[in-house]
């Protein structure tokens, strides 16, 4: 049975004007009388809840599939990111080898004679504030006595 445009726009039009006279029939009786609304309110949830949780299980199972995909792009994404970065290392990994050759070998050139560390020694200061040595201290390190 094949309905005309012209008697499916009439019942369209039918339909929208009667569903926001009932809603504003239901908004006034909910105003004017909230005990006796609030029951009916209450069953059409109960009847409506079984309903509305089955349509709603579709809904979450593709949002949740949206999810799995965005974090799937995400790991392509960061995998690609450390793939380039990890190219971008090995050729700074290839310089430092370069530098560290070249490097070496320009010591055996020069032959160059590392600096012994330095090693520290507590001493202690003796000054004299009047006389002859005014300016002058005198460090005790040792065996040694230096005159500074």
């Amino acid at each position: 049975m094949r309905i005309s445009p012209a008697r499916r726009a009439a019942i369209e039009r039918t339909s929208v004007t009667l569903l926001v006279v009932i809603s504003a029939a239901m908004i006034i009786v909910g105003k004017a009388d909230q005990v006796a609304f609030q029951h009916f309110r209450n069953s059409i949830m109960d009847a409506a809840a079984p309903a509305l949780d089955m349509l709603s299980r579709p809904a979450a199972a593709l949002d949740a599939a949206a999810d799995r995909v965005r974090g799937f792009i995400a790991v392509y994404r960061d995998n690609a990111r450390l793939a380039e970065e990890n190219e971008r290392l090995l050729g700074w990994q290839q310089v430092a080898l370069r530098l560290s050759a070249e490097n070496a070998e320009l010591r055996g050139l020069s032959k160059l004679v590392p600096e012994p560390a330095i090693s520290f020694v507590t001493a202690r200061v003796i000054a004299d504030s009047g006389g002859a040595y005014a300016r002058s201290i005198m460090v005790n390190y040792g065996r040694a006595i230096c005159v500074v």
